[in-house]
């Protein structure tokens, strides 16, 4: 059973409704299917799961750190074993592996990894996209996010905050198991299933009161849509429970229902477009091409979308397209030349 598909960029994800199974069933249904040995990597996954709502359920602010380190590991892990198993026969799970070197075998070649070093996220998402699997990526950039924040910003968060972090990790534990052929109620023990089920609920509530102040918005340009509705965060927490405050876009305000935390539509949307863009941020730095996103030279809000050309704060896009000598098409960053490239500027100024 597969969660309901996202109705538009607006929706959040239909919540996994399935009744949690008392012990007396997961009894005769053990009895009655033969329980087969897990890949190292799926045991490993969902003991780290399993651990993670244990710290949370302890109550005990100091646990919060590696609840959410076990989470974001056992989603990590179980994505890596999804590589494992799209990974082509003989080469030891190579898909998992950052380093692929070829090595032949029966007269092909094949490409097999070399060294340690396995894939992080960003190489996770880049190699599974391809071929096909389909996950909530933002829920999963959510949770690094909130667990980055954890040990690195925050040495408490709120209650909801860890909420939230339980129902991102539900979400996208159910969809992966199920892509891995597996029944999420079979692989989680019976209390970490109930415990991951009721602050998904709990979330949830929060959740849509938090949608449906950003629905009711109006005068929202088109290029922001998606990115206000499906990645808003707060700037604060990185928490998505970021509530508006009034209903006009370029007056919008914020408040954080997981942190209390006030924020401007600017602050919003640089977070929001932080997540958005990272993978193509990654892939443009790797590659050295231009940044995805620009500070505006308008309004100065690191919300400037190159391939859009336009501020999602602001609305103006570039004013000089092309350099007035040269022709070549001007970045953003080349806006302060008045019309001219950084070469041909230079030249100008040099002359002088």
């Amino acid at each position: 059973m597969l969660l309901a598909p996202r109705q538009g960029a607006a929706s959040t994800a239909q919540w996994y409704a399935a009744p949690v199974r008392h012990s007396n069933h997961r009894e005769k249904r053990m009895a009655t299917r033969p329980q087969q040995p897990k890949d190292p990597l799926l045991a490993n996954a969902i003991e780290a799961i399993e651990n993670g709502i244990e710290d949370f359920t302890e109550g005990r602010p100091q646990r919060v750190s590696s609840a959410l380190r076990n989470l974001c590991a056992g989603v990590l892990l179980l994505l890596k074993e999804k590589l494992r198993q799209l990974s082509p026969p003989g080469t030891d799970g190579a898909l998992i592996f950052k380093k692929l070197v070829p090595k032949p075998v029966g007269g092909a070649v094949v490409f097999v990894g070399k060294g340690k070093s396995t894939v992080d996220l960003e190489d996770i998402r880049e190699r599974l996209e391809p071929l096909g699997f389909n996950v909530e990526w933002q829920r999963i950039f959510r949770l690094r996010d909130l667990r980055n924040d954890v040990e690195h910003h925050r040495s408490v968060h709120p209650h909801t905050t860890m909420q939230e972090a339980i129902a991102n990790t539900f979400v996208v534990v159910v969809r992966i198991l199920e892509q891995l052929g597996l029944e999420p109620a079979h692989e989680l023990s019976e209390k970490t299933w109930a415990e991951m089920l009721a602050q998904a609920e709990t979330f949830k509530a929060l959740e849509d009161e938090c949608r449906k102040s950003i629905d009711r918005v109006i005068g929202v340009p088109d290029e922001a849509q998606e990115t206000l509705r499906v990645w808003r965060c707060c700037p604060e927490c990185s928490s998505e429970l970021i509530q508006a405050i009034g209903t006009e876009y370029a007056d919008l305000a914020f408040v954080c229902r997981a942190c209390g935390a006030r924020s401007e539509l600017p602050g919003v949307l640089e977070k929001a477009l932080e997540g958005e863009y990272a993978g193509d941020a990654y892939e443009a730095a790797k590659d050295g091409d231009e940044p995805p996103l620009a500070v505006c030279p308008n309004c100065c809000s690191e919300t400037f979308v190159v391939a859009s050309d336009v501020c999602l704060v602001c609305g103006e896009g570039r004013s000089y397209e092309n350099c007035n000598l040269c022709g070549n098409s001007l970045s953003v960053e080349e806006q302060d030349f008045d019309g001219l490239c950084s070469y041909c500027h230079h030249r100008m100024t040099k002359d002088d």
